[in-house]
């Protein structure tokens, strides 16, 4: 008796995923296929076995975010670590970065806010090219979006 082949897509039907998950499967080599001729099928026992594969691997542990410190201190011991780093890797905003102070986190606004004295570099902070990376950074430091809203105490 020959075994059950099936298309990329049948077999996307019968997993409720896309075909386009299936074909990433096939060439990333975690479901196996056959060729007939020069289109691909899938049996029975690859179907079997990528369920096996899957059945067995371990779940990923979800890392707890690191906590927004609520004191000055912290903050300022955060934002100097911050400012080294970002001075480095992005250079353009080394410009503003030492005229700007981190004031405070608000985690229900989910927003960071800065202060400087200088309106040329808030206006600076805010444009898209720098606050992107700054985001950026802050996200990879908290694991969680936050917004950077710079005010001028100007």
């Amino acid at each position: 008796m020959l075994p059950n082949y099936y298309t990329s897509a049948q077999v996307a039907k019968i997993l409720s995923v896309s075909t386009y998950k299936i074909e990433k499967l096939i060439s990333d080599k975690l479901l196996g296929c056959s060729y007939v001729g020069s289109s691909k099928r899938i049996s029975e026992a690859h179907v079997a076995q990528y369920l096996k594969d899957v059945a067995s691997r371990p779940r990923r542990k979800n890392r707890p975010r690191p906590p927004i410190p609520a004191d000055p201190a912290a903050l300022d011991s955060l934002w100097t670590q911050m400012t080294t780093t970002l001075a480095k890797h992005q250079p353009f905003l080394g410009v503003f970065l030492p005229k700007v102070q981190l004031t405070g986190i608000d985690t229900a606004a989910r927003t960071a806010f800065l202060a400087t004295a200088c309106p040329d570099t808030a206006t600076g902070m805010m444009r898209t090219e720098h606050r992107y990376p700054l985001q950026r950074h802050f996200k990879a430091h908290f694991r969680r979006n936050l917004k950077v809203s710079v005010t001028c105490s100007n």
